[in-house]
């Protein structure tokens, strides 16, 4: 079975719409690297999906992993998704909760250093897909909750044995349809990965601000 992993870069963001708001942080990282430099290099601007972790509380952040188009959940024997938290929280382990109910396992033993993910890095944390092999794309959730615990607990993992490069996360997906995970080169399957934070996109701006916008005319009028 022909594999590669998927990864993940971005941009860290701070979202601030006044002092009542309870949420810190939202951070967008897209998993636009695998595990055959050939094909897919983050130079080619891939979109395999993107990560999204956001500050729900203090010390509680929301993961969702939402696939792109065309894509899906491979269940090949590999750590399916995994991720590294800031060694300043070593010798705690954080509290998963709120996942997917179907198709997904928390692996028993986190944190661990050694998870299987073809040579893409020495992560910590992951979860396992444990459905039907390229046929689910739904978004992957969990919460993540440990005192300190942020949006900018995510950090690098373990550099890739081929090339070097380290990454944020990392999921093991499907670009193809035909149920195999296999199939041309530009459809193999495998790890893919985030190695940096990207910006929000523009509308996300333009609704936060419009929401910012209704509140301040809502207290005028309540004034």
């Amino acid at each position: 079975m022909t594999c590669k992993k998927l990864f993940a870069f971005g941009t860290v963001l701070t979202l601030s719409l006044g002092t009542t708001v309870t949420q810190g942080a939202t951070v967008q990282y897209q998993l636009s690297d695998c595990n055959n430099s050939a094909v897919c290099s983050p130079q080619l601007g891939n979109n395999f999906g993107i990560v999204t972790v956001t500050d729900v509380s203090s010390g509680v952040v929301a993961v969702n992993v939402d696939l792109a188009p065309n894509h899906t959940w491979a269940r090949t024997g590999l750590t399916t998704f995994s991720f590294t938290l800031d060694p300043a929280l070593a010798g705690s382990t954080p509290t998963l909760s709120l996942v997917t109910p179907t198709n997904w396992t928390p692996i028993l033993g986190s944190p661990l250093t050694d998870l299987n993910t073809d040579g893409m890095g020495a992560h910590q944390y992951g979860l396992v897909f444990t459905g039907a092999n390229d046929s689910v794309s739904a978004d992957l959730d969990f919460r993540l909750a440990l005192d300190g615990l942020s949006t900018a607990s995510f950090v690098l993992g373990g550099a890739a044995k081929d090339t070097g490069q380290r990454y944020y996360f990392l999921a093991d997906i499907c670009t193809d349809s035909d149920g195999k995970c296999s199939g041309q080169t530009a459809q193999m399957t495998g790890p893919v990965g985030a190695f940096a934070p990207v910006p929000l996109p523009a509308a996300s701006w333009l609704l936060l601000s419009g929401l910012a916008g209704l509140g301040f005319i809502a207290r005028r009028k309540a004034a």
